[in-house]
Formats: C-alpha cells, sequence, structure tokens
C-alpha cells in the first residue's frame, strides 16, 4: 500500500512540474486541469499515508 502511495505522490509532482512548464510555455488551458488533478492526487495521497501511519504506530 506504501509503494501505491509512493507512486501517486510521483504522480502528482510530475503533473504538477509538467503544469509549471506548460505555464512557462504559454499553455494556460492545459496547465489548469494539469494543477488541479495533481493537487487532488496529493492530497488524496497525503491522507492516505496519514491514515496508514495512525495504523502502524497503533499496533
Amino acid at each position: 500500500m506504501r509503494l501505491l502511495i509512493g507512486i501517486g505522490e510521483l504522480i502528482s509532482l510530475l503533473l504538477c512540474i509538467g503544469a509549471i512548464a506548460l505555464l512557462f510555455l504559454g499553455n494556460e488551458a492545459l496547465a489548469l486541469p494539469l494543477v488541479i488533478v495533481g493537487t487532488i492526487i496529493m492530497i488524496l495521497s497525503w491522507l492516505l499515508s496519514g491514515l496508514i501511519g495512525r495504523k502502524s504506530k497503533k499496533k
């Protein structure tokens, strides 16, 4: 499960970096959805990692 969370965080990081690159190239129409999707994936990964961290501390 931690591997999937790590992959999700990596994907969100790449999406946000790609959006920044598209902003520099002048393609705002494609950059905004990338930032939104990347942020949603980042928040979900953060919440899941916190949930797993709490469960592993209770054991």
